[in-house]
C-alpha cells in the first residue's frame, strides 16, 4: 500500500506558511482488547459497605488457565489468542509531510521566504495478541469493610508482526533533473513518531479502596501469593496477573524523519534561514508480555484488620526481535541533507532512534495508608505483599542500524551546525521487573509486609547490536568542504 498525508507542490514555493501537523497513518492488528471497570459510583457513593457473614468470601484471585476471583467485588478478565497464520500490521511506502517536487520548471525546485513545518505526526504499525485495562475502585465511602479482587489471565500461541517499510515524515525539496535553491526559509521536522510496535500480551490492572474507615473481610483466614501448584493470590484486596506467550514477537522498521534537500546526484543549495530536525522518534519495539499492576488502600482514619496482595506471573518462550534501519535510499533515520549550506543554521537535536526487544516486563506497586494501619495478624501470613515471578526462554535480539543522525552537506560556508542531545539505543532483555510496597500512617503501624522477586532466564541467545559493517552508526556532520562554520556536536548518545 502507498499512503500519504500532507502537501505536495510541483511549482516554486514563495512567501508561504505550510504546516503538516498531527496527522496519523496507522495499521493495527489486534487479537483481543478489553476495558473492564468496577467503580463505587455503581453503589451510589458515600455511606458504607460491609462484608457478608464471615467465611462467605474466600478472598482468592486465581489466574491459572483462566481467571477467577472469589472476593465480594471482582473484575475478572481472560483472553486467549490461538489464531493460525499470525497477526501482522504493515505500513509501507507511506509519507507524511511537505514535498516540493519537480514540475514544469524542468526539475529545478525553489523555495524562498517561506516557513514549512511537519510537526507531531505519527506513522505506526501496531500488532498485539491481547490487551486489557482492568480496574476496580471503591472510594469515597464512610466505611468499607469487604473484599475486592482483580484477576487477569492472558495467553497466546500466535505470532505477532509489526512492520514499517520505507516510510517516514519529511520536508522535501529536491529537483529531479537539476539543482534547486532554498533561500531565507525555515524548514522544520519536529516531534514526529514512526514506530513498529509488536506486543504479545499487555495489561494495566488497578485496584483502589478508599474510605474514612477501611477494613477487610473477617472470614479470610490467610493471605499471600503462591505459584504452586497454580498461581494464586489470597487477600482481602487482591490483584493477580498471569501472562503466557509462546508465539514469536517481531518488529521491523525501515523509516526516516528528515529534512531532505539532497539525494545522490542532485540537491538544493540552501542560503539563509534555518533547518531544524528535533524531538523525532524512530523506533522498532517488540515485547512479549507487559503489565502494570497497582493496588492502593487508603483511609483518612483507620485502616485495620485488612490484608492486601499483588501477584504477577509471566512466562515467555517465543523468539522476540526488533530491527531498525533508515528508509531505503536515505542517509539514515534522522537527518538533514543538502547540497550546500551557506549563511544558514542547521540543527539536529533531541532525536531518538530505538530498537527494543524484551520478553517479560512487570511493574508492581502496593501502597497502604491511614491515620493508623494494622494488618489482620493471620497465622503464617504477610499482611501486605508484592510478588513478581518471571520466566523467559528463547532468543531475544535487537539491531539498530540508524545510519546518519545529524547533518550532511557537500559544502558548508559561514553556517552554524548543531548536532546535540540525540540518542541511538539498542536493547534486548529477558526479564524486567519493578516492585514497590509502601505502608504509611500518621499514627501507628502494626502490620507485616514483604516483596518477593523471582526471575529466570533459561535457553536462548540474547543480543543487542548497533551499527554494522554495511551501515555504520554516524551521529554528527558529514561534509566535503567547510568554510568558516560554527559546528557544535555534543550531548548525543550511542
Amino acid at each position: 500500500a502507498v499512503s500519504a498525508a500532507g502537501v505536495t507542490s510541483f511549482q516554486a514555493i514563495s512567501n508561504s506558511n505550510i504546516i503538516a501537523s498531527a496527522n496519523q497513518l496507522n495499521a493495527t492488528s489486534l487479537g483481543n482488547r478489553a476495558t473492564n471497570s468496577l467503580v463505587s459510583g455503581a453503589l451510589g457513593g458515600g455511606g458504607g459497605v460491609t462484608s457478608l457473614p464471615p467465611g462467605v468470601a474466600a478472598g482468592t484471585a486465581g489466574v491459572s488457565g483462566g481467571a477467577a476471583a472469589e472476593q465480594e467485588f471482582a473484575v475478572v478478565n481472560s483472553q486467549t489468542d490461538t489464531a493460525l497464520g499470525g497477526r501482522t500490521a504493515l505500513v509501507q511506502l507511506s509519507t507524511v509531510g511537505v514535498s516540493n517536487g519537480p514540475g514544469s520548471s524542468g526539475g529545478v525546485t525553489n523555495i524562498s521566504g517561506s516557513t514549512i513545518t511537519a510537526d507531531g505526526n505519527r506513522i505506526v504499525a501496531e500488532a498485539r495478541n491481547n490487551d486489557t485495562a482492568n480496574s476496580a475502585a471503591l472510594t469515597g465511602l464512610t466505611t468499607l469493610g469487604s473484599s475486592i479482587g482483580v484477576a487477569n489471565y492472558q495467553s497466546s500461541t500466535t505470532a505477532v508482526n509489526a512492520l514499517v517499510n520505507d516510510s517516514g515524515v519529511q520536508v522535501q525539496a529536491v529537483g529531479a533533473a537539476g539543482v534547486g535553491a532554498v533561500s531565507n526559509s525555515n524548514l522544520t521536522v519536529s516531534n514526529n513518531v514512526v514506530q513498529g510496535l509488536a506486543v504479545g500480551s499487555s495489561a494495566q490492572n488497578s485496584l483502589t479502596a478508599g474510605a474514612s474507615t477501611l477494613s477487610g473481610n473477617s472470614g479470610i483466614s490467610a493471605s499471600g501469593v503462591s505459584s504452586l501448584p497454580t498461581p494464586r493470590v489470597v487477600a482481602d484486596y487482591a490483584l493477580a496477573n498471569n501472562q503466557i506467550q509462546s508465539g514469536a514477537v517481531t518488529s521491523a522498521v525501515s523509516a526516516s524523519n528528515r529534512v531532505i534537500l539532497a539525494v545522490p546526484g542532485v540537491g538544493s543549495d540552501v542560503t539563509g534561514g534555518a533547518l531544524v530536525l528535533s524531538g523525532n522518534t524512530t523506533a522498532a519495539d517488540a515485547q512479549a508480555t507487559s503489565a502494570v499492576n497497582n493496588l492502593a488502600l487508603a483511609a483518612t482514619g483507620s485502616a485495620t484488620g485488612l490484608t492486601g496482595a499483588v501477584g504477577s506471573f509471566q512466562t515467555s518462550s517465543g523468539a522476540v526481535s526488533a530491527t531498525l534501519a533508515g528508509e531505503a535510499g536515505s542517509a539514515g533515520v534522522a537527518n538533514i541533507t543538502a547540497r550546500s549550506l551557506t549563511n544558514t543554521s542547521a540543527t539536529a537535536s533531541g532525536n531518538l532512534a530505538r530498537a527494543s526487544a524484551g520478553q517479560n516486563e512487570a511493574f508492581n506497586t502496593q501502597n497502604v495508608s491511614g491515620a493508623t494501619v494494622a494488618g489482620s495478624a493471620l497465622a503464617a501470613s504477610t499482611d501486605f505483599s508484592v510478588v513478581n515471578t518471571q520466566q523467559g526462554a528463547g532468543n531475544v535480539s535487537s539491531t539498530a542500524n540508524p545510519g546518519l543522525v545529524g547533518v550532511a552537506a557537500n559544502g558548508v560556508d559561514t553556517t552554524s551546525v548543531t548536532v546535540s542531545g540525540n540518542a541511538v539505543r539498542s536493547s534486548a532483555s529477558v526479564n524486567t521487573g519493578g516492585n514497590a510496597l509502601g505502608i504509611s500512617a500518621t499514627g501507628t503501624v502494626a502490620a507485616t509486609g514483604g516483596i518477593s522477586n523471582s526471575q529466570t532466564a533459561t535457553t536462548g541467545v540474547v543480543s543487542a547490536t548497533q551499527g554494522s559493517g554495511v551501515t555504520p552508526t554516524n551521529i554528527g556532520l558529514v561534509q566535503e568542504s567547510v568554510s568558516v562554520p560554527i559546528i557544535i556536536i555534543g550531548g548525543s548518545q550511542v
